[in-house]
């Protein structure tokens, strides 16, 4: 059953706040970081989602433990509106 939200401006503010999510995408590759935090995946269904911000630490916490850190953040916006990069 879809859960409904009873005030429909709670609901517009979360498809605002959702806006600025991004996914991070290995350029070489094509492929995305996995929800895990560990690996990739081809496509955006397992894909990471966060704020930018949270893409930032991430970077941050691999560089400080020496790992290469080859992902770019991609906005979410530009992945729907262009299905072939998201593949």
């Amino acid at each position: 059953m879809p859960a409904v939200i009873a005030n429909p401006r709670d609901r517009s503010f979360e498809i605002m706040v959702s806006k600025s999510m991004v996914r991070l995408r290995n350029p070489a590759t094509k492929a995305f970081l996995h929800m895990s935090g560990n690996g990739t995946t081809p496509g955006t269904h397992w894909s990471w989602l966060g704020y930018l911000h949270q893409a930032k630490t991430l970077r941050k916490r691999a560089k400080a433990r020496g790992e290469l850190w080859p992902f770019e953040p991609v906005d979410r916006d530009f992945l729907d509106a262009n299905p072939e990069f998201s593949t």
